[in-house]
């Protein structure tokens, strides 16, 4: 009957067992001075050796003549596990053994002394699949074992084994093999089967094996079907990508030239190649990149001079940046592939995302961006500049249409100030904005001014502008008051948006709120914080001007006349 390649080559000592130095050193020194322990728990992932380290380790301790803590196979005890049939070493999946009651006829069992053997070994895989109770129930089995009896328990999902199961294990972690030690490994199970076969191909199994022996071992039994082992047999196999296409559409990509990389990976996927693969062996590649770029360390050993040629080359003419975006793109894309059923199109697009991306712009630019947009969530950003409208109508509605823009901007802002950040505000402010002399200098500068000596446009003013325009000329007194106070004051500048500019009297500049606002201008007219605003507006608008903040007629002030009127009588609700 033919046996899988993995079962032929299974490790028969400890010395056999490959890349596990740092478990198996430890049991054959507890073969040596006759120390085995009760249980042991051996976890790791898939395909390093843990079962064929429990086999080993069930005939060292039951070996009559063991050499340096390994088993010599040659004693009857040997031979019997070997050939298995043995009734004392006792294999069992608890996959299809987890529930409680097979847990207690394993208890029962135990008990019984070993028919031919020294010890009586349980050898337990999958132990992560045993119920609650079942561990629960080999609780007590495993404290306080029979002299006779060795548990070695096998699981790929430790951190699924209770505590008190684990308190009670000597346990050994089995580390991923090395790639490389796994080709050398390949290269000597080849050689004993007198077939033909590339270095290369054996470095790719190795690397395609997730360092799991077992899963390289299958690999490489698969391709030796077709007689030969090289790269030509292994893409038929497993639909690999060679080398020469990967670097030609790596190229295509780094040169932004998208036809010609359409075409390569049409070609690829034409031929039936794994299109998982194609994603991988690019990640991997864009890998070695970022490495070489940040560490300038050597190339793995399985690439030859025309392949370190190009990775030096592209290192010197791609940035880190540019890696960190491919990588980001295609890891993504591996993550889609994996739950998509068009799988050439999530491949595409990932390669016109590298392609046509957002490379054109740095993270600077958009952080830069960001922050632009952000800062105009406190005015709209308008164009305060322009020369007297051409007629008074369209001047009035567009500059009521601004208004109400503006305040709408900034309501859902100044929602969220409580009356604690407003405090805390207020302190600030008091601290920072004494009247200091830089403030009374600009008081002493400005100069007193009547509403029509202000102009902002580019040439003055005619007389009869001035009678026909005074409610442009409050407008634009007010825009460049609010650009001002953006800059300079945005927190009591937002405050001041919920009223409007509605007249001047003398150097009093009249702002009117509506009854709702009434805490904003109640908050602006403390004495400390609207002389200090009226000397930060001075400064902006060049004048010397003071405040008139005023309420308009609302529901507040219907409902204190009625108050009057009716006295404590009146239930307002």
């Amino acid at each position: 009957m033919h046996q899988a390649l993995y079962r032929v080559y299974r490790p028969k000592t400890f010395d056999e067992i490959v890349g596990q130095t740092q478990v198996t050193e430890v049991l054959k020194n507890q073969i040596i001075q006759g120390t085995p322990a009760h249980a042991y728990l051996f976890s790791g992932t898939r395909g390093t050796g843990k079962t064929s380290c429990a086999k080993v380790l069930s005939r060292a301790v039951n070996c009559l003549h063991p050499v340096n803590g390994n088993p010599c196979n040659a004693c009857a005890n040997c031979k019997e596990a070997l050939q298995e049939t043995t009734l004392d070493i006792v294999e069992m999946d608890a996959a299809s053994n987890r529930r409680i009651d097979d847990i207690r006829e394993l208890r029962e069992q135990v008990l019984y002394l070993p028919a031919q053997l020294k010890y009586k070994v349980y050898i337990i895989d999958e132990a992560h699949m045993i119920t609650n109770e079942g561990f629960n129930a080999l609780l007590k089995t495993l404290e306080e074992p029979p002299a006779h009896l060795i548990f070695i328990l096998a699981t790929t999902e430790a951190e699924r084994i209770p505590s008190t199961i684990l308190s009670r294990c000597q346990r050994f972690e089995f580390s991923r093999i090395d790639e490389e030690i796994i080709s050398d490994h390949l290269e000597k199970i080849v050689q004993k089967t007198e077939i033909p076969f590339e270095k290369e191909a054996l470095d790719s199994i190795a690397k395609k094996s997730g360092g799991a022996m077992r899963d390289a071992l299958s690999a490489m039994e698969q391709v030796i079907g077709l007689g030969a082992i090289n790269m030509d047999t292994l893409s038929g196999v497993f639909g690999k990508v060679k080398k020469q296409e990967l670097f030609q559409l790596i190229h295509a990509l780094c040169e932004k030239d998208g036809v010609k990389a359409l075409s390569i990976f049409h070609d690829v996927s034409s031929a039936g190649k794994n299109l998982s693969n194609l994603l991988k062996d690019l990640i991997e590649h864009f890998r070695l990149l970022m490495v070489l770029k940040a560490t300038g360390q050597s190339f793995p050993a399985e690439l030859n001079a025309e392949e370190m040629e190009f990775f030096l080359k592209q290192s010197k003419e791609i940035s880190m940046d540019s890696i960190f975006e491919v990588l980001d793109i295609l890891l993504e894309g591996e993550e889609r592939l994996r739950w998509s059923e068009a799988q050439e199109t999530v491949v595409e697009m990932s390669l016109l995302k590298i392609l046509y991306g957002s490379s054109e712009k740095s993270l600077q630019e958009r952080i830069a961006a960001l922050e632009e947009k952000a800062s105009l969530t406190w005015f709209s950003k308008n164009d305060r500049e322009n020369n007297v409208l051409k007629s008074q109508e369209d001047k009035a509605v567009s500059t009521t249409i601004q208004r109400d823009e503006e305040r709408k901007e900034t309501v859902e802002l100044s929602k969220e100030i409580s009356e604690r950040d407003i405090l805390e505000k207020e302190k600030s402010i008091s601290s920072k904005i004494e009247i200091s002399a830089e403030v009374q200098q600009s008081k002493e500068e400005v100069v007193e001014i009547s509403p029509e000596e202000f102009n902002f446009g580019d040439a003055p003013l005619t007389e009869e502008e001035k009678g026909a325009s005074k409610d442009i000329h409050l407008e634009q007194i007010w825009n460049k008051l609010m650009e001002g106070l953006k800059k300079e004051d945005p927190s009591n500048g937002a405050l001041l948006m919920f009223g409007e500019l509605d007249r001047m009297e003398d150097r009093n500049l009249v702002i009117r709120f509506e009854g709702e606002n009434a805490f904003q201008k109640d908050y602006l007219t403390a004495k400390e914080r609207k002389e200090a605003l009226e000397a930060l507006s001075s400064k902006i608008l060049g004048k010397a001007i003071h405040f008139v903040f005023e309420e308009k007629p609302g529901i507040r002030a219907k409902e204190e006349k009625l108050r009057k009127f009716f006295g404590d009588l009146l239930e307002i609700k």
